[in-house]
């Protein structure tokens, strides 16, 4: 059997089995160990996880792993003990958004290089496991990303991004869910800063997600039925584009963030927003409204005027009240 299948087999069966299964439990203190590492996880929801992965040398070049935690000076229960393909040195262990994951080296039955992973839920003091996949590099990293920005920490986030490229094919809705992460984080925090009175840097970090974002669309022709976003400031554009489901979520946090733009100045930039939100999504009567808003204030009273008229349309179909100021612009 090759060595690719072998070790996935090894990891789909020994998934299965709670460690007290095993004939051999492997112990992180012995002598024969050919790695061990350690360390401390603290998640901002108070969660803090101790963990030990280590590893011994198994047949055929490959290593037997184990990973032990405790959750909030608890008691340490080992996790996992199966066959990898790499010692513990090359095993990850992360904290973050209410998930701990961790992944190993295995490969697939193509002999491609993948990721053994095991996530777990880690909230109010314990760990339930809720995946035991082989995952590709990319989607860890997208998953890695996604339990950053649950932490608030966007910087972080954008540095593992920066590393994973273009989605490859076979990955759905990964960039829709990606974007959404970093959207969702970046208007917590500029929300946070305008409440504060710091217009400035609240608007700072709308501009930073939409001039760069993390992760561009696959190469290939703009999708008619997504929201388009082209990167770059100004002159300096960014080769490619972001393209992503107009979606609910996407679509409110695309408004607000568009408001926190005109509220800080950019009216340009948050019309160009608006303007492609209701080409995508025409039935978004609050982006209408903002693009309305927008146009209103840069003097086009023409364009503000159509699209408040298509945001009464929309709102009164939905019985959704209608601002004053909407009623007394259209008849000024």
């Amino acid at each position: 059997m090759p060595r690719s299948l072998t070790s996935l087999l090894l990891f789909l069966t020994l998934l299965g089995l709670p460690h007290t299964a095993l004939a051999d439990v492997l112990d992180c203190s012995a002598p024969d160990l050919n790695a061990t590492r350690r360390g401390t996880s603290t998640s901002t929801d108070g969660t803090v996880i101790a963990w030990t992965v280590c590893s011994a040398l198994a047949d055929h070049g490959r290593s037997e792993g184990a990973v032990y935690a405790s959750v909030n000076e608890g008691e340490p229960r080992q996790l996992i003990q199966t066959i990898a393909d790499g010692t513990a040195a090359e095993w990850e262990v992360e904290l973050g958004g209410g998930r701990l994951l961790i992944d190993y080296p295995c490969f697939d039955e193509d002999e491609s290089p993948m990721r053994c992973v095991r996530l777990y839920g880690a909230r109010q003091g314990e760990l339930k496991e809720m995946k035991a996949e082989v995952w590709s590099d990319w989607a860890v990293g997208a998953q890695r990303l996604e339990m950053r920005l649950a932490e608030g920490d966007i910087e972080g986030a954008r540095g593992i991004a920066m590393h994973m490229g273009v989605a490859p094919e076979g990955h759905g809705n990964a960039v829709d869910r990606i974007f959404l992460a970093f959207l969702q984080a970046t208007w917590t925090r500029a929300q946070h800063l305008a409440e504060a009175g710091d217009a400035r840097r609240a608007t700072e970090q709308v501009l930073a997600l939409l001039a760069q974002p993390p992760i561009l669309s696959p190469q290939g022709p703009v999708d008619p039925g997504k929201i388009t976003l082209r990167p770059g400031v100004g002159a300096y554009a960014i080769s490619g584009v972001l393209q992503v489901a107009p979606n609910p979520a996407i679509l409110t946090r695309l408004v607000d963030c568009a408001q926190i733009l005109a509220d800080g100045g950019e009216r340009r930039r948050a019309s160009e927003v608006l303007a492609e939100v209701t080409r995508a999504a025409p039935e978004q009567a609050e982006a209408w409204l903002g693009l309305a808003d927008v146009q209103w204030d840069q003097r086009l009273k023409r364009q503000a005027a159509a699209s408040y008229g298509r945001f009464v349309a929309l709102a009164t179909k939905k019985g959704t009240p209608i601002p004053a100021r909407v009623t007394e612009r259209l008849v000024d």
